[in-house]
Parts: C-alpha cells; sequence; structure tokens
C-alpha cells in the first residue's frame, strides 16, 4: 500500500512541476471571475467596436440634402420622443444656412431641453441625412400674440376684417357705434 502511495504522491508531483514549468513559460492566465463578468466585458467590447463603425460610416460620405429633408428627419425623430415637451422642440421652425440648422424655440424650457437632447437629435439627423457636417443650434424667437380687442371699435374692426360686408351692412343700416 505504501508503494502506491507513493506512486500517487510521485505523479501529483509530476502534475505539480508540469503545471509550474507551463506557468512559467505561458503568458499569465486571468483570474477566474464570474461568468456573467465575463460576458459583459464581451458585450461592452462589441458595442464599442459597432460604434466605432458606426461613426466611421456616418462621417466617411457627406451627401447633399435639402430643408426638406432636414424637416423630414426630425419628423421621424419626433415619433420617437414620449414627451410632448420633446417633441416641441423637433417640431419648430428650422432655418437651414451652411451647414448649420438652427431650431427657432419660443422659450427657456425649450431651449434647456434642446441642450440636453441636443446630440440625440444631431446623430439622428447625420444618420437620416446621410451627411456628418452638419451642425445644430438652438435661437429664442419672441412669440407674436395678438392682442384681443377690448373696446367695442376694437371689436367691430376685427369682424370687419374677417367679413368685410359687416361694414356695408352697417353703413346701409346707419348704425353707429357707441364709443
Amino acid at each position: 500500500m505504501s508503494s502506491s502511495q507513493s506512486v500517487v504522491v510521485k505523479s501529483d508531483a509530476d502534475a505539480e512541476t508540469s503545471k509550474l514549468s507551463d506557468f512559467q513559460t505561458s503568458k499569465p492566465k486571468k483570474l477566474s471571475r464570474l461568468k456573467s463578468t465575463a460576458d459583459l466585458e464581451a458585450d461592452l467590447e462589441e458595442v464599442e467596436k459597432s460604434q466605432q463603425t458606426e461613426e466611421v460610416q456616418v462621417h466617411q460620405g457627406d451627401a447633399t440634402y435639402t430643408k426638406e429633408g432636414v424637416i423630414a428627419a426630425l419628423k421621424a425623430y419626433g415619433k420617437t420622443l414620449q414627451k410632448q415637451t420633446e417633441k416641441f422642440i423637433v417640431e419648430s421652425d428650422i432655418e437651414l444656412k451652411d451647414g448649420m440648422l438652427t431650431l427657432l424655440l419660443v422659450n427657456n424650457t425649450l431651449m434647456e431641453l434642446f441642450h440636453e437632447l441636443k446630440q440625440e437629435i444631431l446623430d439622428f439627423v447625420r444618420k437620416e441625412i446621410k451627411n456628418g457636417s452638419i451642425q445644430i443650434d438652438a435661437r429664442l424667437i419672441a412669440e407674436v400674440k395678438e392682442a384681443k380687442p377690448r373696446t367695442e371699435q376694437e371689436k367691430f374692426k376685427a369682424m370687419v376684417e374677417k367679413n368685410p360686408a359687416l361694414k356695408t351692412f352697417k353703413d346701409d343700416l346707419g348704425l353707429d357705434l357707441v364709443y
């Protein structure tokens, strides 16, 4: 029995020395990890590679574009948005001049939201129109509101603008407005 034990010990010693020689000659192996962590790293590497190729594709060919094409791209992006306030941004009026897309926003709240979504909007528009050189910005504009007519004379003028026959009706009947 002791001879069989020595054989086992001898074979274990040979295995240990072979492992030691493998360790010295080969590259150091990674320490054991959880399987889920290794899978996450592989997924992260795949995502980074796809993002790099996607960016290269976007910037490789700068196709020509029109204002209508940019508006269509903005509308398509608006369909992906959930919040109505975000949709207001992409549905606002635009100016397109020398590769600069300017969104004309009506208040500071929309401007702040634009700054949060700026890169997402820009990436989407660039991808849709196949042009990586377009830039995006926003500008506040004053919203024009017509004052409501307050006096009787202002109310009558507003109604005459909508229906000019009222003036002839008033004149034919000889009516007089109380001022």
